[in-house]
């Protein structure tokens, strides 16, 4: 048995009830199950009719071009060519994770980590893809996802995108050499500002590059209509604030002058930046 969650916004008014559904249902469900902003209610499917559910689904988003990049099936003997040619990133050599190919894109591979995850619901495949699409949307400088492949027999996802060329601001602080702080502060609040929570948020994820910042490891990012609130800035910020070793090149003064730089480039209030500033104890 599998619970999913349905939505059934306008379906006469009525919620449904907890249940087993047959085979006969999958059409009815079908047309519930959609993209909206509208609440949804669990419901207990049969394997059989969740599998035939799913397929329908995927190939209505196939025909309705929701993901920009499709699907392609790749071989173990592909895949193992393709590794043999590519330098090692990270990983090693027997389940590789990151490796950089001969035309300088980076091959990233996902596998299952846990037997219960989330990534049997979304694949972090396809949230790393989805979120590099949205972040170049909105004008922040991603990864170009070029294709997305499946393991033939496997649940691992492969991704091959571009290579953005850069250092990390946290090897940057390492040897001495930290950006200047408006310019940190800037990206940032340009994050901040465009409603984009990035829930790893810490300097090893940020790229410094020759045209400014970009972000890397974006499996995890959260997406508004609108610029973050304070309280989404403020726990943002603490998460940041929670690896020491990307501040201690700052003493107490350098960090009020940081966030005083943050708040002033935030389209806030007066109210709403000193209680910022109050709430982190700058």
């Amino acid at each position: 048995m599998w619970l999913v969650n349905i939505d059934v916004s306008g379906v006469d008014g009525h919620l449904p009830y907890v249940r087993k559904l047959n085979i006969q249902d999958y059409e009815v469900i079908n047309k519930m199950i959609r993209p909206c902003q509208n609440p949804i209610y669990p419901v207990i499917l049969s394997k059989k009719c969740l599998r035939k559910v799913r397929l329908s689904r995927m190939n209505h988003c196939k025909e309705s071009n929701l993901m920009s990049v499709k699907y392609k099936l790749i071989t173990k003997t592909e895949m193992d060519k393709m590794c043999a040619e590519a330098t090692l990133l990270e990983g090693d050599a027997d389940r590789p994770r990151v490796l950089l190919g001969n035309d300088n894109n980076v091959i990233k591979i996902f596998r299952r980590r846990r037997l219960i995850s989330s990534d049997r619901l979304v694949p972090y495949a396809t949230r790393f893809e989805k979120n590099a699409r949205k972040l170049i949307e909105r004008g922040i400088h991603s990864p170009r996802i070029h294709n997305h492949f499946i393991l033939a027999g496997t649940k691992e996802h492969v991704l091959v995108y571009e290579f953005i060329p850069g250092t990390t601001i946290r090897s940057k602080i390492k040897n001495g050499d930290p950006p200047p702080p408006e310019e940190l502060a800037a990206f940032l609040a340009t994050l901040h500002e465009k409603g984009i929570y990035f829930r790893a948020l810490h300097m090893g994820n940020i790229l410094k590059t020759d045209s400014g910042m970009a972000l890397i490891d974006i499996t995890d990012l959260r997406f508004k209509n609108h610029p973050l609130g304070l309280n989404m800035r403020i726990r943002n910020i603490r998460h940041a604030l929670a690896y020491q070793q990307d501040w201690q090149h700052m003493d107490a003064s350098a960090k009020k002058n940081f966030f005083t730089i943050y708040a002033e480039m935030s389209n806030m209030s007066q109210k709403a930046k000193t209680s910022l500033l109050e709430q982190l104890k700058i």
